[in-house]
């Protein structure tokens, strides 16, 4: 029996409706949405094995948000895949950023769901929303996150332990912080750092100054 022939008799027998499954279009990358007791009788490493009672919870965020809603579940513990780094490679493959959820999914029976999914579209998906965001987040003065941020403009929470929590500590925690992982983390000088921040670079200056 294929791969292909295995994964539609798995999903069939999960007891959903047609109309309720994701694998029409999972299938074009070979994923399957299973239950634990479905895994029991075969899966790939990259497929997508629900806890008890949460399949169709996660089919439900899937159809919402896409790869996003896959990822809230996940980060909430509703599934596990052996290999989530082959499968996140096998969902980008499918492109399904670029497609609406109706070419994606048959529509949900659920009007409340169907409404749902176009506010989500028009408040937080449209191009003039990311402008209104981006324009907010980058044209404020620099002066309004030091206040908040301190001088070291580092957006990760400082450490406190032995300081009092005021404004005036703040610096202070934040380079406590930085102190502390470096010392978790046993850099040495000509260890290579990626630094992933969206901030103004405050982790590579230290770096460069402490080691």
């Amino acid at each position: 029996m294929s791969s292909l022939s295995k994964t539609r008799q798995i999903s069939s027998n999960t007891g959903f409706e047609k109309k309720e499954l994701i694998s029409q279009v999972l299938l074009g990358q070979n994923i399957q949405v299973l239950t634990e007791r479905d895994a029991l009788s075969g899966a790939n490493p990259w497929d997508i094995i629900c806890k008890d009672g949460q399949r169709k919870n996660v089919i439900t965020q899937f159809k919402k948000f896409k790869t996003l809603g896959l990822g809230n579940t996940y980060i909430q513990g509703l599934w596990r895949c052996e290999r989530i780094d082959l499968l996140f490679e096998r969902l980008f493959a499918l492109n399904l950023e670029t497609k609406t959820n109706s070419i994606i999914f048959e529509l949900p029976n659920s009007p409340y769901l169907l409404l749902e999914q176009l506010l989500y579209k028009a408040f937080n998906m449209s191009l003039i929303r990311q402008m209104d965001v981006a324009k907010t987040h980058y044209d404020l003065p620099t002066e309004l996150y030091e206040g908040f941020l301190g001088e070291s403009m580092k957006y990760t929470t400082g450490d406190w332990t032995g300081l009092d929590q005021i404004p005036e500590n703040l610096t202070a925690a934040q380079h406590q912080n930085l102190d502390y992982w470096f010392k978790e983390l046993n850099i040495q000088d000509g260890d290579v750092i990626l630094d992933c921040g969206c901030g103004w670079g405050t982790l590579p200056d230290y770096l460069r100054h402490r080691v």
